[in-house]
């Protein structure tokens, strides 16, 4: 009795864990919906262009992962091969987009940045309150 108690408990447990693992792939797909809606929006893009950077986004996600999980590289090197993604990445971005277009998603990205940084500065001064330092 106790054993089948036990395999139930088992059971239950790797059922849960499954369920919220497909529950957080969904947010993550969810996001990408979201964040390529807002490009469409805001850089005007064709439905082609939209196909061309969803493509984009679903080759370069495993190499992403790969290199994230890559545990026989050292930290400098993931940083490198990530930048080499990166400029890859944006090489093939700038081919798809107009020239106006490229120029809108740099203005995003300065405004990222912009916003990227504020954040980082309010969690300074909250660990600097938290610590007590003025």
């Amino acid at each position: 009795m106790k054993r089948i108690l036990v395999l139930l408990g088992i059971l239950l447990a790797a059922n849960i864990l499954l369920a919220q693992e497909g529950e957080r792939k969904g947010v993550k797909s969810e996001r990408d919906e979201v964040r390529i809606e807002k490009m469409k929006e805001r850089l005007s893009l064709s439905d082609e262009q939209v196909e061309q950077l969803t493509a984009l986004r679903k080759e370069q996600k495993p190499k992403m992962k790969a290199l994230r999980q890559n545990e026989d590289m050292s930290r400098a090197d993931k940083m490198r091969a990530h930048a080499d993604l990166v400029e890859a990445r944006e090489a093939e971005v700038s081919q798809i987009l107009s020239e106006d277009q490229q120029a809108e998603l740099e203005k995003i990205k300065e405004e990222q940045k912009g916003k990227r940084k504020d954040r980082m500065a309010e969690r300074r001064k909250k660990a600097r309150e938290k610590r007590g330092d003025n």
